[in-house]
């Protein structure tokens, strides 16, 4: 158990002060964790089980996916568009990230859109000398929104096309 607090307070450590890749520091916990197996009761099967996991994969190709759109410029040019857009009031910044947000979360999963636009909306808000939080919280809330009603939408359509009120539902 000792073992196990101060992999945890290594961990947090390194991951507060940065001395190492945080990537790095994160396989650097998952091997110290297989090692002290004795101690730690974790073995090298249970230690890399969580690539397996559906969820970590997904975290990833977003990771990718974002890291790839970012590297095409076109989040450089909609901040860009964004700035010029809204400059230094506040209620201008709300409405481009409120529209961006809502516009692009409607059509791809929620995760992404706040990955890549946290970084545009974050300048916006530095550069026009606006609280980053005034932007940050409607941009989750506003995407959440969006997601949702897309998926309510394709759930609608599905009703309407493959349900009959006199048949019941059809497969």
């Amino acid at each position: 158990m000792l073992v196990d607090f101060a992999v945890i307070l290594l961990a947090l450590v390194l991951f507060a002060t940065e001395w190492f890749p945080i990537d790095l520091t994160a396989i650097l916990v998952m091997v110290l964790l297989i090692v002290f197996e004795p101690w730690t009761q974790i073995s090298p099967r249970e230690g890399i089980s969580g690539f397996a996991n559906p969820a970590t994969i997904t975290g990833l190709a977003m990771l990718i996916l974002s890291t790839g759109i970012n590297r095409t410029g076109i989040v450089q040019l909609i901040g860009r568009r964004m700035a010029t857009f809204a400059g230094t009031d506040w209620r201008k910044q709300l409405a481009a990230t409120v529209g961006i947000t809502g516009s692009v979360s409607r059509f791809i999963n929620n995760t992404p859109v706040v990955s890549i636009l946290v970084p545009v909306i974050n300048d916006l808000a530095h550069n026009g000398k606006t609280s980053p939080s005034k932007l940050l919280i409607p941009l989750v809330c506003v995407d959440a929104w969006g997601n949702v009603d897309a998926h309510r939408n394709v759930d609608e359509h599905s009703r309407k096309r493959y349900c009959n009120p006199a048949w019941g539902e059809v497969s």
